[in-house]
């Protein structure tokens, strides 16, 4: 199975599971990483390493640049058609003047890859916003927890 990582997942990840406590948790999931089943898309990386001064995420980030992918053609025209409705954009964008930055646009381009890809896009939002329109679309939407369950990494 492949994953996309919200932001906040690998936030929170390195938040509560530090390296020096976790290290055979970081271990299991470079592992993932390097066997090509954890993703994220481009607009986090620079989030990521201008927000977190984290030692141990910003190694994480240099280690695994390729893993934050840009969206394909087919994901702006999915992310367009998304867009139309007011309730879907409601949703996934809280902030207007985001979508003239980068700043926070990752949402809908992790949807519109997981859609379009199949992939299962692991959250740690609450329903009401990004898993709500996952449901909407039938997209696999799963909280960091049920990964690890799914992963079978138990420690």
């Amino acid at each position: 199975m492949i994953y996309l990582f919200d932001e906040n997942v690998i936030i929170n990840f390195f938040k509560l599971y530090p390296k020096e406590v976790f290290s055979k948790l970081h271990d299991d999931i470079q592992k993932i990483i390097d066997e090509g089943r954890i993703f994220c898309v481009d607009s986090m990386f620079d989030n990521l390493s201008s927000k977190n001064k984290d030692d141990e995420m910003q190694k994480f980030l240099k280690q695994n640049k390729e893993i934050f992918l840009e969206p394909t053609e087919a994901e702006f025209k999915f992310i367009k058609e998304l867009f139309i409705k007011q309730h879907y954009r409601e949703r996934l964008i809280t902030n207007a003047d985001v979508l003239a930055t980068k700043s926070d646009i990752s949402d809908p381009y992790l949807v519109a890859k997981s859609h379009l890809e199949n992939h299962t896009l692991v959250t740690d939002e609450k329903r009401t916003k990004m898993p709500w329109v996952c449901e909407k679309f039938n997209i696999k939407c799963i909280d960091r927890l049920n990964f690890f369950v799914e992963e079978n990494l138990k420690y």
